[in-house]
């Protein structure tokens, strides 16, 4: 049911997942050559300011933004379904490996960048923004869901087994 704790759970995913989009990923100073100021450049799921090779940051913003939708949307849809324990477990396990893909992307995903940058900018100086903090505990959730419908889904049938 929706009181259920696993709802809970899956609307903190929901929460954490919109947090997601719309905070910074990765802050990179790039060092100007006129003037010795740095230009800051912030990277988030939504959007990429001005950027050196915009196709390439693109291509990767899109794999994430379309994780973080696909995440978001699936909490949404497991937290609906609960008449069907059985297709909630097997959603919480699918967003389990999704959020586990959105983890590595968004830890690796700005190393490649990084790396694709170092040839222009000799000193450039990244930082990890909140967001790939934030897919850890999405993960923990998705995985206290799965143990919470578990666990309903065995409350209901040992009480038709009794009946």
């Amino acid at each position: 049911m929706i009181q259920r704790i696993q709802s809970v759970y899956l609307l903190i995913n929901i929460i954490l997942g919109v947090m997601i989009l719309f905070l910074p990923i990765w802050h990179i100073s790039i060092p100007m050559p006129i003037g010795g100021s740095q230009e800051v450049v912030k990277i988030t799921v939504m959007n990429v300011q001005e950027t050196m090779s915009p196709s390439r940051f693109t291509i990767w913003n899109g794999l994430m933004l379309f994780l973080t939708l696909l995440l978001i949307g699936g909490s949404a849809f497991t937290t609906l379904k609960y008449h069907n324990r059985p297709l909630q477990i097997r959603m919480a396990k699918l967003m389990q490996i999704f959020s586990l893909l959105l983890l590595a992307s968004l830890f690796l995903i700005p190393e490649m960048i990084k790396s694709d940058l170092n040839p222009l900018y000799k000193s450039i100086n990244p930082s990890y923004g909140l967001s790939p903090f934030l897919c850890i505990p999405m993960v923990l959730f998705f995985v206290l869901a799965e143990r919470a419908i578990k666990k309903d889904e065995r409350l209901v049938r040992d009480s038709d087994r009794l009946r």
